[in-house]
């Protein structure tokens, strides 16, 4: 019972730092302000104790991590889109900084007697950046699927009309938000220091972790080298990501109804017991009355 108290106590003071870093944000207050003024210059965030601790380990970690682990991460971090300036160097020292502080914490509660809870602790240090880093890397790669088939819609339409392609991705980038549009200008500025397109297209494909951005700079490599019209070639990608997107939620759709089934019958189903077998010892421990 102690180690589930222990880990329930974890998870609310994780959430109330959660919280309480929340209402620190400027930006987060801004959303509901519909007459936020835009601020000049943004307020540097506040480092955690385990940031500082981790800026005391860079050197450490830089003479102790192979090259191969940094350009591995430096891969991922780019898929991620670089959250919160992260390099490899800084976010390896982040993730030896909390595997030594909760390993540090597991550590004090095995000596305490709390083994479960410990061991549990001790995990959670080793794998939280790295999970964290998956998870950051998973929701841009999946907001750039999602706006990719809009995105070649709007290009072919442009292309269509007699603007340039490289022109075109330009003026649409500058419309567009989000990790795409960033992709996109890191392209077209890799392209203006004098990178081929086809190299600039292969770096944005290399950066990223996504099948579907994969296709598309395939497609689009195949219709250069045809001599395929670029219009056609753009709207019937568009069709099919769409279509890909669409047999992936249906996956997805398919994949929750067990998992939904499983918290009715854990959840309602035995609620549903115990309310009609207390209602059955109501009315069983009632006198009858005899008229």
């Amino acid at each position: 019972m102690v180690p589930v108290l222990v880990v329930a106590l974890l998870a609310c003071l994780a959430t109330a730092g959660a919280g309480v870093r929340l209402l620190r944000s400027p930006v987060a207050w801004e959303r509901f302000e519909p007459t936020a003024r835009v601020r000049e210059e943004a307020p540097k965030p506040r480092r955690s104790l385990v940031d500082r601790f981790a800026v005391s380990l860079l050197p450490l970690t830089r003479s102790m991590v192979p090259d191969a682990s940094f350009r591995r991460y430096q891969r991922r971090l780019e898929a991620a889109g670089s959250p919160e300036g992260l390099t490899a160097e800084s976010f390896l020292a982040r993730r030896t900084a909390y595997a030594l502080s909760l390993g540090g914490a597991g550590l004090l509660l095995l000596l305490i007697g709390q083994t479960v809870t410990g061991l549990l602790v001790a995990v959670t240090g080793g794998l939280l950046q790295d999970l964290w880093l998956r998870a950051a890397v998973r929701r841009r790669q999946d907001r750039l699927e999602r706006d990719l088939p809009d995105f070649l819609d709007v290009l072919s339409v442009t292309v269509e009309a007699g603007l340039g392609f490289q022109s075109a991705l330009r003026r649409i980038a500058d419309a567009f938000e989000g990790p795409l549009a960033e992709e996109v200008e890191t392209a077209l500025r890799q392209m203006s220091f004098g990178m081929s397109r086809r190299e600039a297209f292969e770096a944005l494909r290399t950066r990223n972790e996504s099948e579907v951005l994969d296709s598309f700079v395939v497609a689009l490599r195949q219709a250069e080298e045809l001599g395929a019209p670029l219009s056609d070639t753009l709207r019937s990608m568009a069709d099919d990501l769409r279509e890909q997107w669409n047999q992936r939620a249906r996956r997805k759709a398919a994949q929750a109804v067990p998992r939904v089934s499983l918290i009715v019958a854990f959840t309602l189903v035995p609620a549903s017991i115990i309310m009609i077998v207390a209602a059955m010892l109501a009315a069983t421990g009632q006198p009858e009355i005899v008229p």
